[in-house]
């Protein structure tokens, strides 16, 4: 894992430790660099616990990319989904990770699809750009999270 050097692409998976006094989390850049301003879609993945109201419960071991299984069960954040830039990941010194694997960035993608009312507003307008795009990708939501031992959507 390396610091930040190269410019923020679609599907990179950076740890990243805000300095608010909890653990780094993994973080997945959803979509290409906005070549005007640099604006991406950043969400984060948390304990399950942390966001019992997301539905879509990735399991343990669930494959973020190809070398890096899930340590536990997680959720995307969507409160906490963000329109940033390279400045912001510079300025936390995010660790580049590796680059998510397509089925789990459509699934990041999906989560703002399906649970908009969780995002903030500035966050939901950016969403709009990629809406149909992605909405086409990502079938029914989930209605009811799985118990830790039964398999989850996606």
């Amino acid at each position: 894992m390396t610091n930040v050097v190269n410019t923020a692409a679609e599907g990179d998976v950076y740890k990243i430790d805000l300095q608010d006094g909890k653990p780094w989390h993994y973080w997945i850049v959803l979509n290409t660099p906005n070549l005007i301003d640099g604006k991406f879609l950043i969400v984060s993945l948390t304990d399950r616990n942390n966001f019992p109201r997301n539905m879509d419960v990735w399991p343990l071991n669930y494959s973020l990319c190809a070398s890096v299984p899930l340590a536990k069960s997680s959720v995307i954040s969507l409160p906490h989904a963000r329109v940033k830039d390279q400045v912001w990941l510079n300025a936390y010194n995010a660790v580049f990770v590796c680059q998510s694997t397509p089925i789990a960035l459509q699934r990041a993608r999906c989560n703002l699809i399906w649970f908009p009312y969780f995002l903030r507003p500035e966050t939901k307008t950016f969403v709009r750009r990629f809406h149909n795009q992605w909405e086409a990708l990502c079938g029914p939501a989930p209605q009811n999270p799985p118990k830790d031992n039964e398999p989850s959507h996606g």
